[in-house]
């Protein structure tokens, strides 16, 4: 019996792991289609983006696979486009077929934009995205009595609202670094990976008790084989770091910089550096060196 909710438990994790991952690849591709439309019409990035994960399951839908419907918008009978029919409230229910994404998320910006059951939200700041979200859910966007909490608490889970302060002019802002002083938030995400920043006197060992992970998987999750002092204010990663950056190309090895360091910056599993930089297998880390992170 044991054994049976031990599988299921790593199941289960592995199950939301993948989730998560596939969230953030979800992320990478849609975040500029999402800021292009809020810079068009005027509707924050992150809703736009919060919406196209809850609706499509980040991207995962059927909808969203084989008709590029990424919001569920049904065809009405006003819609001279492809079709395609999906069982929803009734059974073989026409939904609308798109030739790409882009086009999916234009068509939803035109349908709230001219709707003028969501006139007022145009009204709110464009980064009040709990204005926003608990606006659609009051004109009666979703059935679902949960909606709104469902958007912010992906935007807040995934820090979508920094797409809302894109421009032009910048890049997206990049996510916290997960080196933070000692009096900010015990808690952070550093490339969608959650850490902890460590305590005063705090030992590895209090942590993974604190967080409810064994001592093993806490240094299976930092590339670490044995417990280490952490100085306080050090970032310790909680879940599984990504294979790959989601927001940076490339890094130039500089002055004490290690391999594992280098991974820890940028919430990599150090498996997945190697393997974006074979050289290193054979030959020391550099100054100067360039390393690939996506």
């Amino acid at each position: 019996m044991k054994l049976y909710f031990c599988m299921l438990f790593f199941g289960v994790s592995l199950a939301l792991a993948q989730r998560r991952e596939q969230t953030l690849i979800y992320i990478e591709n849609f975040g500029a289609i999402a800021v292009s439309n809020m810079q068009l019409y005027k509707i924050p990035a992150s809703i736009k983006l919060a919406q196209g994960i809850v609706e499509s399951g980040s991207g995962m839908s059927r909808l969203a696979r084989e008709a590029n419907n990424h919001f569920g918008i049904k065809c009405k009978a006003d819609w001279r486009g492809e079709k395609i029919y999906h069982d929803d409230d009734q059974e073989a229910e026409c939904f609308r077929k798109y030739d790409s994404a882009e086009e999916s998320y234009r068509d939803h910006s035109l349908f709230l934009t001219a709707s003028p059951r969501y006139s007022s939200l145009f009204e709110l700041d464009i980064t009040d995205y709990r204005g926003w979200a608990n606006g659609l859910k009051r004109a009666g966007y979703a059935t679902n009595p949960l909606y709104a909490q469902m958007l912010i608490k992906t935007i807040e889970d995934y820090e979508l609202y920094r797409f809302d302060r894109a421009s032009p002019q910048n890049d997206l802002p990049p996510p916290s670094e997960p080196k933070v002083s000692a009096s900010a938030s015990r808690y952070g995400k550093n490339n969608g990976v959650k850490y902890v920043v460590v305590g005063a006197g705090e030992s590895m060992e209090q942590i993974a008790e604190s967080e409810g992970l064994t001592l093993d998987k806490l240094l299976a999750y930092n590339d670490l084989s044995a417990p280490v002092a952490a100085a306080q204010g050090e970032a310790l990663y909680i879940e599984a770091k990504l294979y790959r950056s989601l927001t940076t190309k490339k890094h130039r090895v500089a002055k004490g910089e290690t391999l594992h360091s280098i991974s820890q910056k940028y919430g990599i599993a150090l498996d997945a550096l190697l393997g974006m930089n074979p050289r290193l297998r054979s030959e020391p880390l550099r100054v100067g060196m360039r390393l690939k992170l996506k």
